[in-house]
């Protein structure tokens, strides 16, 4: 016979308050044997009184039950505990379903216990399905009646909230807990401040006093803040996470359980504060006095000692990845090996002691990092494996951890540095994956932006070091990956091929996926539309995608991946140019089967890139002098030539066209005008694009995208939309669009570029000008357009280019409208203005300006100009392609390239016997005045002919 426990027999009443204080010993000692006793006191009154006795009563007892092996679960790791705390809670909450308010507790319960089972063993179906139930009460009418427990449910909601964020980076995850968690402190009566969740020190609002909660949801709030600082830089962040942490530490008693966990995040706010001040301050991210001194008080906070039952917990990794990255901090400012020597002591030490738990993916980093600085001190090789092994092991993680992509970036930087190309390859490849993973995860457009703006050249390093590796195929592909994701994801969803569906059967999957892109591209065009609503479309086409996806088309609209993209120009080879900090490289990926090579770019180093662009859009923004401009394009091409473009045509069979993707800095160069003497030409230089046909294209998969769209709508490049006689290679109906009433100075030659498309179409074409070349009155006629010609002023915002635009009659048609419009269905854009090809500085590599912007409203291809160019120059050039388009039948992207050529080399008087009109500029000259203005080349310059370029869809 088993001996009665010590409590056997005690009247009920007795029994509660013992398991009561058995939990609450528990809860304050971390001792398991309190909670296990409490379990079984509790479990002893859940199965032997008679719940409707009591029955308010019976289920607070039910809960402490639940509650206590929640904790005990926690205190342990053991899943049983938490296994059985999830089959209690479904068990209760199903016996009071007669009951609303005893039901409505217990889901909470439910939920509560899920997410703590998620916490130990990371099965995401827990963590959404507890989200779920949250989110579910919160809209109940008991938790609006119900101060308390609506409290509970923010706070558990909120927690959900940032573990889904850590778990998959969804910004928007992140956003919604700062909000709930501000929600709960402001409920207390404390404020609108706080901070924000690291994973652990989580207080779940249960039965702990006001104080002790209003302490425990600012620390929740602060370290939400910390998170969110850490994504964006928002120092107001930062400031409203330190106020709540300093008072939540000076409000909780020392010898609280949460004091420690309080103290330690504080430590956190103040290492994210001495990086600021350190970067303030110009300093190696902490080398400043003031930097200095915060760093001392966060390792003197989190480096003290825990309780030993929160040494085996999570608190205990939290408290040796914050100290070892203080250490990191501390001896990036002051270069003391000895802080090394502790990182790497302390991580060994919980490494090998049974004390700790084993170290989580932030801690195997800081040990990476430290082992990858001592080595570059030292040069002991046993640092170097270590610190290979600790990166190798910390992107194991499945899903990638929110910093995954930095770190392997930081990896792939230090094995490129040592010249160890395999190896960079490795780290780049799980980098790449981070931020597919991350950018996928994203359920707004605002959100990807944020997420590629932390991942500014990674593709392009990753690019490069394949090259190194000798991987010129992957390398293809890792470039493809940081190349306008946005747009390509876009152009993908529009021309996706649903005929395999029909022809299986499952019309029903590609029908839901039409309607919920559909849903989306309508919120999308309407500029009131709320971030909700877009977001929640957003999960809807995912989940469309997804679930065509598991029916067996795994490959469904699959953003860029492992794989180039092949046969996306025709006959064109599509070159992908990146550069690193090590130089440059460019992925030749031919038509066909044959082989993807590569080349590398001398000389072509991110630093020197990024010079050069400097200095170039300087010089674009003050073109005052133009003989200072005409040289500084001279230079700058010739520079091209040299370091990019000879080795690139060099590796490209001889007159096959070109398509140039070019990544980063490279996107701002005129490529196409990179030039070496050549005695024998006109101008004394040989172009490249003299060479072959060079078109650009945002990325291989938008062009892909383009040319499909265009074909499908029967508009193939090189042809007309319609059959008709004497159209040559001309798409029509056409639209021309001049001299808007728009504020700018008049451009007197503009009308002629209109009339020279008007000639060649007289049938098929209209026009817009002065008061009627509205923005509306061009949107409403897209539709049905298939040629739209703008000659008129435009401008170009670096800073923000979905505001750079045209100037029309009453507004400017801007990249934003053209991208709300989506209504066009034009083969070709000509937009004859000033910069209208030139993208934005902040995600280059997205290639937000008009011509992708164009594409994604549903042109196939756009001519635009890189900078503001001559009148006169431009109405001749346009004039002489769209007479190479009609008489001699050539595709667009070929016609430009001649008419150049021709601009370029041409004499005075070779175009005026073309256009008798421009003769007019010589009246009045002397004969030998005369005779040297016409056999003057007065066009030779690049700054003249080479403004402008073509992009998109090009001709088989």
């Amino acid at each position: 016979m088993e001996p009665r426990p010590p409590w056997y027999g005690l009247p009920v009443d007795a029994l509660e308050q013992f398991a009561i204080a058995a939990r609450l010993r528990g809860h304050r000692l971390g001792t398991t044997a309190d909670l296990t006793a409490a379990i079984e006191v509790f479990t002893h009154l859940v199965r032997t009184k008679d719940p409707s006795t009591d029955p308010a009563r019976a289920l607070l007892m039910a809960s402490a039950l639940i509650e206590t092996h929640i904790e005990l679960g926690k205190l342990t790791g053991d899943t049983a505990h938490l296994d059985t705390a999830v089959a209690l809670a479904e068990e209760f909450s199903g016996r009071g379903a007669a009951d609303p308010a005893a039901r409505h507790m217990l889901r909470g319960v439910l939920a509560l216990a899920l997410r703590n089972r998620f916490d130990v063993r990371r099965t995401e179906a827990d963590l959404k399905r507890s989200l779920e139930i949250t989110e579910e009460l919160l809209l109940a009418p008991d938790a609006r009646r119900d101060p308390a427990q609506r409290r509970a449910l923010v706070n558990q909601a909120a927690n959900n909230h940032m573990s889904r964020f850590l778990l998959h980076g969804r910004i928007e995850d992140l956003d919604r807990a700062v909000e709930l968690r501000r929600e709960a402190v402001k409920a207390l009566g404390e404020g609108n401040t706080g901070g924000g969740d690291t994973g652990d020190g989580n207080t779940d609002d249960g039965d702990i006093d006001k104080g002790e909660a209003a302490a425990g949801l600012r620390h929740n709030l602060a370290q939400s803040l910390l998170n969110r600082h850490h994504l964006r830089g928002d120092d107001r962040d930062l400031a409203e996470a330190l106020e709540a942490l300093r008072i939540a530490v000076e409000r909780t008693p020392p010898r609280s359980p949460d004091a420690p966990a309080f103290r330690l995040s504080l430590g956190q706010g103040l290492l994210a504060l001495a990086r600021v001040r350190g970067q303030e301050d110009g300093e190696n991210a902490g080398g400043s006095a003031a930097a200095a001194s915060l760093l001392d008080q966060a390792i003197e906070l989190v480096g003290s000692d825990l309780p030993p039952h929160q040494a085996r917990s999570v608190l205990g990794r939290l408290r040796l990845q914050s100290l070892s990255e203080a250490l990191l901090l501390r001896y990036a400012a002051v270069r003391d090996l000895a802080d090394l020597d502790r990182a790497i002591a302390e991580i060994e030490s919980a490494r090998s002691g049974p004390a700790t738990p084993a170290p989580d993916v932030a801690v195997l980093v800081r040990l990476a990092e430290a082992s990858r600085l001592r080595h570059d001190a030292r040069g002991d090789p046993y640092d170097l494996q270590r610190g290979i092994a600790a990166y190798e092991e910390s992107l194991k993680q499945e899903p990638p951890s929110v910093d995954a992509a930095q770190d392997a970036d930081n990896w792939g930087i230090w094995a490129m540095d040592r010249g160890s190309w395999d190896e960079a390859a490795r780290a780049y490849s799980h980098a790449l994956r981070a931020l597919r993973d991350r950018y996928e995860q994203q359920n707004s457009a605002l959100h990807k932006q944020e997420w590629l703006g932390r991942s500014l050249s990674v593709p392009d390093r990753a690019a490069y070091a394949l090259v190194r590796s000798g991987r010129p195929k992957r390398a293809a592909a890792a470039a493809e990956q940081g190349r306008a994701l946005q747009l390509a994801e876009i152009l993908q969803r529009e021309t996706a091929d649903l005929d395999a569906l029909r022809q299986d059967g499952r019309a029903d999957l590609g029908a839901r996926f039409e309607a919920a892109r559909d849903e989306l591209a309508a919120l999308r065009a309407i500029p009131e539309a709320d971030a909700d609503s877009e977001a929640r479309a957003t999960r809807a086409l995912s989940a469309a995608i997804e679930e065509i996806r598991a029916a067996g088309y795994k490959d469904f609209l699959g953003l860029p991946g492992t794989a180039p993209v092949r046969d996306a120009a025709g006959e064109a080879t599509v070159v992908h140019l990146f550069a690193s900090t090590h130089g440059g490289a460019a992925a030749l990926v031919p038509p066909g089967p044959a082989p993807i090579t590569s080349v590398l770019l001398d000389g072509a180093d991110l630093a020197t890139l990024t010079e050069k662009v400097n200095t170039h859009l300087v010089r674009l923004a003050d073109r005052g002098d133009s003989l200072a401009w005409e040289q500084h394009l001279d230079d700058l091409t010739r520079w091209c030539w040299t370091h990019v473009m000879d080795p690139v045509l060099s590796a490209l069979p001889p007159g096959r066209p070109c398509v140039l993707v070019p990544s980063g800095a490279l996107s701002f160069l005129p490529l196409h005008a990179a030039w070496e003497p050549d005695t024998d030409r006109p101008t004394g230089r040989r172009y490249a694009l003299d060479v072959l046909r060079l078109s650009y294209a945002p990325s291989a998969t938008a062009l892909r995208a383009v040319t499909k769209r265009a074909a499908d709508r029967g508009v193939t490049a090189g042809a007309g939309t319609e059959s008709g006689v004497g159209t040559g290679s001309l798409p029509f109906p056409a639209l021309g669009v001049h001299d808007p009433v728009d504020g700018q100075p008049p451009l007197p030659f503009a009308s002629l570029e209109i009339d020279a498309m008007r000639a060649v179409l007289p049938e098929a074409s209209d026009r817009l000008s002065g008061r009627e070349a509205t923005t509306d009155a061009v949107l409403a006629r897209l539709p049905r357009t298939r040629l739209v010609h703008f000659a008129c002023h435009g401008t170009a915002r670096l800073d923000d280019p979905l505001s750079s635009g045209l100037f029309l009659t009453g507004g400017p048609l801007t990249v934003r409208e053209v991208i709300r419009h989506r209504g066009a269905t034009a083969r070709l854009a000509v937009l004859s203005g000033c910069e209208t090809a030139l993208v934005g500085t902040a995600l280059p590599d997205e290639a937000v300006g008009l011509p992708a912007g164009s594409m994604q409203a549903g042109f196939a291809a756009v001519i635009a100009s890189l900078w503001a160019v001559d009148d006169i120059a431009t109405a001749l050039l346009m004039t002489r392609f769209y007479q190479l388009c009609h008489d001699d039948s050539l595709a667009p992207p070929e016609a430009l390239r001649r008419a150049q050529r021709w601009l370029r080399d041409a004499t005075n008087d070779e175009k005026a016997a073309v256009f008798p009109s421009y003769g007019a500029l010589a009246e009045g000259r002397s004969p030998l005045a005369r005779r040297m203005w016409g056999t003057a080349r007065a066009h030779a310059s690049p700054r003249f002919w080479a403004a402008f370029t073509y992009t998109g869809a090009v001709s088989p």
